[in-house]
């Protein structure tokens, strides 16, 4: 049986089947004498196109008055008691959970509205569950939530009357063109 590399994948094909074997790339090392060690690459972007549209649209809204990140985890955003018996429980059930955009005060980084936008992906039974669980946890903390699910329907302006009924410092938008 002769075996034949495919230089477009890490695959070998055999010539009697052609049909790919395919092997798992190595992304990490191991030395006896150390843990395991693993590889990373640098990822080409951190948001979608859409999300990036909306980025720079949020930064326009908000001004020089608030902070905008994008890409938050949840145990960025809200703790629990860290002298509760069950604190490592309540940071393992955030900690690896994330929303699209946090606006936060510029003097403090307080996290002020958290901005979900809602793709395909929030239909999904278990994403409407985990999006239950968000809302429940800014809620609780006291801070605004907002999902965006229609954005082609959307006019900037409505989206900005939206986001600016949460942020008591951005001018609305009749003061600005006067």
């Amino acid at each position: 049986m002769q075996y034949i590399a495919d230089p477009t994948s890490h695959a070998i094909v055999t010539s009697k089947m052609r049909r790919p074997i395919h092997r798992r790339k190595k992304f990490y090392t191991y030395d006896p004498a150390q843990k395991v060690i693993f590889h990373y690459g640098r990822r080409p972007f951190i948001m979608s196109p859409v999300e990036h549209d909306l980025y720079r649209i949020l930064l326009g809204i908000v001004g020089d008055s608030y902070y905008v990140f994008p890409q938050m985890q949840l145990s960025s955003i809200f703790s629990s008691n860290p002298h509760h018996r069950n604190f490592m429980d309540a940071l393992r059930h955030i900690n690896q959970k994330s929303v699209d955009y946090v606006v936060c005060e510029k003097d403090s980084t307080a996290p002020v509205l958290v901005i979900e936008l809602d793709g395909w992906s929030h239909r999904l039974k278990y994403r409407q569950q985990r999006d239950a669980e968000v809302n429940r946890i800014a809620e609780e903390a006291g801070v605004h939530i907002i999902h965006l699910t229609n954005l082609e329907d959307m006019t900037y302006e409505s989206l900005r009357a939206r986001i600016v009924a949460f942020l008591p410092k951005v001018i609305p938008a009749e003061e600005t063109n006067q």
